[in-house]
């Protein structure tokens, strides 16, 4: 009748307990595990009366060694690092290799780089500074990516929005996350209800980068970017994640693959959506090729799969 169930019944003597429960949603060994956790509380309670909740343990000995000791060991990934130092390494590394291509549309990791510190210097002399949250409203495209970047290297975290959002929702984002800046590109129309600043990307393209511009260590606790969430059940939120959120996650030890210049990885999905960090910092930290797929083709299967191909 119910999903799960336990009989307790009295016996000479004692208490006989059986459950039942329904085998298209637990396995067997998941109830017996259960019925484990219940005898030893039943246990401990019955061995102290006066044992508080908190004090009240459902995992055996052996099994709490085994959560605690073996499986909860922190798999080790490069703790003072952060996504820039790494994406700059790589680009050291190989700068002539294909970093971003869009269409017919290529950018070698000497490139983006040269870009991004441009732009960043830009960033910087309108008085970005670290831990600052950057607007970036742009289309898909390598400046995207740029875009980005610049941010980061500048030392502050980058706030993705989609262009097609309604005003509503862009100014609400932008008034809430309390954004200092916001990063577009001509043609995008002026949020309405955001009185910051608005910088336009394509005016760093000609400027050098001088010489004593003050880019100040971003370190690895230090927000990296601000995602809001949809907003269906409420208001829209904004988490933050930090650089070493991003590198834990790609950089971390017993990785199963391996990967490097030679992969190429595809920037599908939304940059307002989390798993675009996997695909762009997948490819640029590993030094691979970035192929930003347009939005047409993110719509079509068919021309996706030929993309691939």
């Amino acid at each position: 009748k119910f999903d799960l169930t336990l009989h307790a019944e009295e016996h000479s003597g004692g208490i006989h307990c059986r459950f039942e429960y329904c085998t298209a949603l637990f396995e067997e060994e998941t109830i017996a595990r259960w019925a484990s956790h219940f005898i030893e509380l039943v246990k401990g309670v019955t061995a102290d009366t006066k044992m508080r909740i908190s004090e009240m343990q459902l995992l055996p000995a052996a099994e709490r060694n085994l959560l605690l000791e073996k499986m909860g060991q922190y798999a080790a990934y490069p703790r003072n690092e952060n996504i820039v130092s790494l994406f700059e390494k790589k680009a050291a590394e190989h700068p002539e290799h294909l970093a971003v291509v869009y269409g017919h549309s290529q950018l070698t990791y000497r490139d983006l780089n040269e870009k991004a510190e441009r732009t960043a210097a830009m960033l910087i002399k309108q008085g970005v500074r670290t831990g600052d949250i950057v607007g970036l409203m742009l289309d898909r495209s390598p400046d995207m990516i740029i875009g980005i970047l610049s941010i980061l290297k500048a030392g502050g975290a980058y706030l993705p929005i989609d262009p097609e959002y309604p005003q509503e929702r862009i100014s609400f984002m932008l008034n809430d996350s309390g954004a200092e800046m916001l990063l577009t590109e001509r043609g995008q129309n002026k949020p309405a209800d955001y009185n910051g600043p608005i910088m336009y990307i394509d005016e760093g393209d000609s400027d050098s980068i001088p010489d004593d511009l003050n880019i100040q260590e971003t370190l690895s606790d230090q927000p990296a970017y601000v995602i809001y969430t949809s907003g269906t059940t409420g208001q829209p939120k904004g988490v933050i994640v930090e650089h070493r959120n991003v590198i834990s996650l790609l950089k971390h030890q017993n990785l199963p693959f391996k990967f490097g210049h030679e992969d190429v990885w595809t920037f599908f999905h939304s940059y307002c959506f989390d798993f675009s960090v996997w695909e762009m910092f997948g490819g640029l930290l590993n030094g691979s090729t970035l192929v930003v797929v347009s939005k047409e083709t993110t719509r079509d299967p068919h021309a996706f799969r030929l993309l691939l191909k």
